[in-house]
């Protein structure tokens, strides 16, 4: 879910890259849509940790790069992404 009342447009774009790293991390593997999502689980479950800061860092500096993009025109070369969390 995405929710939009009442937030900014940039707030509302952020969260967006954020949920589209999460449908990433479904078509690779590794967030199944099983896991348990009981209160705290990006405390308590490691894995679901992981996928929660590279859905936060990724969806953040992909957000960026476009927002930069935007402003400042395309760049020499491709930005980079480090790589997944273990």
């Amino acid at each position: 879910r995405l929710y939009i009342t009442n937030r900014m447009i940039g707030e509302i774009l952020r969260s967006l890259s954020h949920e589209l790293v999460h449908l990433w991390q479904r078509e690779n593997g590794t967030l199944t849509g099983n896991e348990d999502a009981s209160p705290h689980y990006a405390q308590n479950n490691t894995n679901l940790r992981n996928r929660e800061l590279e859905a936060f860092m990724y969806g953040g500096i992909l957000f960026r790069d476009w927002q930069d993009e935007n402003r400042y025109g395309k760049l020499d070369k491709d930005p980079f992404l480090p790589p997944p969390f273990k």
